[in-house]
């Protein structure tokens, strides 16, 4: 695991619920923290989808993987699935996909907005940026 990763959910997750009690009474052990950020660090899930997780481990503990697979959290890290759907909203919003083409790049974040949408927000939001940028060149 990225030492980086862990520290920064220590301290900003785990910490926060620990407002008053102590390591010995979270319903989980450091395996199963080192596991959760171990999903984020290679993109299994999102940020968002492992504060999710980590609540439900708060909770009742339980197993990273498990409650990701049981909620169906896992994000969309493959091009192939994705480009269907990019093509899809550039061509359902191709005026916008002109303006893009000449100029008006803010328009990007609606792009990447609209996939997030089709995919309720499990694709991995950084290979979706690569992925409509290249699709509108």
């Amino acid at each position: 695991n990225n030492p980086q990763s862990v520290a920064n959910w220590v301290l900003n997750e785990v910490l926060r619920e620990l407002k008053e009690g102590s390591l010995e009474s979270l319903p989980f052990d450091a395996t199963a923290l080192a596991k959760l950020v171990a999903l984020v660090d290679n993109n299994t899930i999102s940020t968002a989808a492992a504060k999710d997780v980590f609540a439900q481990m708060m909770s009742s503990g339980g197993d990273p993987a498990t409650i990701v697979e049981k909620k169906g959290l896992q994000q969309i890290s493959d091009a192939g699935q994705l480009m269907p759907l990019i093509e899809k909203v550039i061509a359902a919003n191709a005026a916008k996909a002109a303006e893009y083409r000449s100029g008006k790049s803010g328009l990007l974040g609606f792009f990447i907005g609209q996939v997030m949408r089709e995919t309720k927000g499990k694709a991995n939001p950084q290979l979706v940026q690569e992925l409509v940028q290249q699709q509108l060149q």
